[in-house]
């Protein structure tokens, strides 16, 4: 289960989001309460966390993965939307480590192309027999 390099770049996704959470994570913008930003980056580092531990069903993580994506995107478009329309401020003002789920994003997809690399070996040696 460890040695496998998606799990990799999964663990990689769980720390890059928590650091969002702790660092780039506005807690109110304007009256509005951006507790929902937290707790996106929660779903996706728990996203990340369930689909390491199901290293046996190989579809499940790419689902996983999947659902992981599309939550980190989310929370990219609502820290835009809060940031630049909310707050009125401009792109030289983003933290550092709102760039983080970027990267998170990149991992995710390098898990999910290991993933699929392992489906790929898998059927492989089905075949073979």
């Amino acid at each position: 289960m460890w040695q496998r390099k998606q799990t990799i770049y999964l663990l990689l996704v769980i720390i890059l989001m928590v650091l969002t959470a702790l660092f780039a994570t506005p807690t109110t913008a304007d009256g509005f309460d951006l507790f929902p930003m937290s707790a996106l980056c929660g779903i996706v580092s728990a996203l990340a966390l369930v689909a390491i531990m199901q290293f046996k069903n190989r579809k499940r993580q790419q689902q996983l993965c999947n659902t992981s994506i599309i939550c980190t995107l989310c929370w990219i478009g609502v820290f835009c939307y809060y940031h630049f329309f909310a707050e009125g401020q401009d792109v030289s003002t983003i933290p550092f480590a709102a760039v983080l789920p970027v990267v998170a994003i990149v991992c995710l997809f390098m898990a999910k192309a290991g993933i699929k690399h392992d489906e790929d070996l898998i059927r492989s040696m089905d075949r073979i027999r």
